[in-house]
This record gives C-alpha cells, structure tokens and sequence, in this order.
C-alpha cells in the first residue's frame, strides 16, 4: 500500500481530571481523590512514584500518536482551579490548568470542549478552560464565552495543512450557549432539522473562503452512553454533513466504548472513538476500558485510503497497547460493529487493526 499524503490521528475521550489529575505533578485540591489514587497505584503499580511525569498518562502509546500529522481529542473535563461545582450534577471531572503539559507531550493540537464536562465548574471554570488552551497554543472549539464564540470554528495548521475544527454536542441542553450566554454548542442531533444543516452548510462555506482549509472536521459528542450501534438519524445527520456541508471527517465520542467506523463517499464517519484515558471503571460487558488511537490515512485526492487502529487498554490512569485477549476481543467485537456499514477489519503485521471499505456485492 502506498504511503499516505497525510496521517490523521483521533482519539476520544481524554479525561484528565479527578484521579489522573491528582497522580500528576500539579493538581487541584481534592483529600479524597488524593487517597484514592494512592491505594490505585498501590494495588495496580507499585513500582511507579507519585507524581508522575506528564507523558505518563500516554504509556508506550505515546511514540504512535506523535508519529501522525496532526492529533485531535476530545477534551472530557474542565480545565481550572475555581471550586465551585455546576449544582445538582452526579460528576464533575477539573484539572489542573498546568496539567495541560500533557497535551503538549503529545503533541496534541486540537481539543473538543462541546461535551458535558467543559461546565463542571461553573462559567469561571470555563471561562479558565478557554484561557488555559489559548496560553497553551492548544486549538479548541464547542464553548465559549456566547453562542457566537461557541460555534465558531477553530482554524490551524499542522504539517503543512490547514484544518478547520468544528465542535457539537446534543447534551446538556441546558447548557446550551446564547447571544449573551456562556456555554456549549448544543445540537439536538436526533431531531435536527434543515435549518441546523442550513447553518452548518453556511458555516464550512464561510470557512472555506475566508481560511480554504485542507481538511473539515466536525467533531459530535452524540448519543447515549453504552450503546452499540449509533442511531439512524446520527447516520443520516453524518451523512448530510458530508452531502451537504462539505465536511471531511466525523469525530464521534461519548458513548464512552468504541462503535463502529463508516467510509462514506471516502470520507471517514468515526461514529464512537470511546474512552481514551481516565479512571472510569470498567464496564463488564461494553470494556469501556478497551479501545482504539484511530490513524486516517489519506490519499492524494482527500480521500480514506485506509484507517488504520491502535488497540489499547487503560490501566492506572494510562493508556497502554492492549495485550492479545483484549485485542482479540476488540477485534471481534469491531467486526460485527463495522458490518452495518460495509467496512472489514483485518490485521495487520504490526498488530495493529487496518479498516477499509468493501462495496456490498449486487445481487
């Protein structure tokens, strides 16, 4: 297979915060979760000292994702010190603002904030979260200050391409933003209507003029928590974002396990990128600790010439290349994940997963 033009790496949800937050070098104040990922490290990695490095959190991933073009996430906490948590909410993930380091070890270019962590801790935590990134030169889009600020895009170059990052997400609606009103770009994905595919459309085309990007990524944080299979209007919404908006690359995330992977017209539709490092725990049978660092590689005329995956596994606030039985299990599961949408899964050499598009044969 001949080398790609251009190497494009996502991956889902990077939760910094709580536990991996606690186990770095600067941290926010928390007795509880100070305990706890002591007894974690304790019982899990013994050999390793507290704090640890900022690269840590990557594990023997980390050599992969710098190896790409450019590297996008989505960034699952609040990024501040204020104390003050969104009231009547079960989780509310912060970290550190130094703690953006971590990014910066990886390379990371660009982060999604429209997901339903960013507001965690009140508008002067997200307020802190947009400051934290600008000083980091970290791109971001999804929130923001008012509605105009949370839709626009975020416009970068990485390699010697330009690319324009959009952010959504279809929960929490009441945190929505507005003309005057800190928050999210909320998205109603399973009741979306012309008139949202009508703003999207106009968005990319003024984009387009005004910075003529190489690339369009639309990143969604969409859809119910375990959940196998994306329902048929996020197929339909992804579908109409490449139709009819001009978008390149869906980025989906927060079904917090990995789902399945379209090609469609040769544009890549990640429908659900899952957890990519944090302290959740584990869900027996959706292994929210398994998943994938997602590789698109693209050919000369912008479009998928294969996807290519590396297996892994969370283990102790760090993401690590999965062992045999969990790669067999990711690769199983992916195969039936993937049959819906003409994609086959195969193995590689490397061990890594290589993910390409079959047209179904006529009958």
């Amino acid at each position: 297979m001949a080398s790609p033009v251009y190497r494009m790496c996502l991956l889902g949800d990077v939760m910094l915060g709580r536990l991996v937050d606690q186990a770095l070098p600067s941290h926010v104040e928390n007795l509880e979760d100070a305990f706890h990922v002591k007894m974690l490290f304790r019982a899990k990695n013994p050999n390793v000292k507290l704090p640890v490095e900022h690269k840590y959190v990557w594990g023997n991933v980390l050599e992969d994702i710098k190896s790409a073009d450019v590297r996008i996430i989505n960034l699952e906490t609040s990024v501040t010190t204020h104390p003050v948590k969104y009231p009547e909410k079960a989780f509310n993930y912060r970290m550190h603002p130094n703690n953006l380091k971590c990014l910066k070890e990886a390379n990371v270019e660009y982060a999604s904030l429209a997901n339903n962590h960013t507001l965690d801790f009140s508008n002067e935590g997200l307020y802190e979260t947009l400051s934290s990134l600008s000083k980091f030169e970290i791109a971001f889009a999804g929130a923001g200050r008012n509605k105009e600020e949370a839709q626009r895009p975020a416009v970068f170059t990485a390699k010697g391409k330009k690319i324009a990052c959009f952010s959504a997400a279809d929960h929490y609606d009441f945190w929505f933003s507005g003309p005057n009103k800190p928050g999210i770009n909320y998205l109603d994905v399973d009741n979306f209507k012309k008139e949202d595919i009508d703003q999207i459309k106009a968005a990319v085309k003024d984009v387009k003029a005004k910075e003529n990007p190489d690339f369009v990524v639309f990143s969604l944080h969409w859809g119910s928590n375990y959940c196998w299979q994306p329902h048929k209007q996020k197929q339909e919404f992804a579908h109409r974002l490449i139709d009819e908006c001009g978008v390149d690359v869906i980025h989906g995330h927060s079904s917090h396990h990995i789902q399945g992977i379209e090609v469609y017209k040769g544009k890549p539709i990640v429908y659900g990128s899952g957890d990519f490092v944090d302290d959740y725990a584990v869900d027996k049978e959706y292994r929210n600790d398994l998943g994938f660092a997602y590789f698109i590689n693209w050919n000369e005329n912008k479009t998928v010439q294969n996807i290519e995956l590396v297996p892994t596994k969370i283990e102790c606030c760090q993401v690590l290349k999965a062992g045999e039985q969990d790669k067999k299990w990711l690769f199983n599961t992916l195969q039936r994940l993937c049959q819906p949408f003409h994609t086959q899964v195969a193995l590689l050499a490397s061990g890594n997963f290589n993910v390409t598009y079959h047209a179904p044969t006529a009958t």
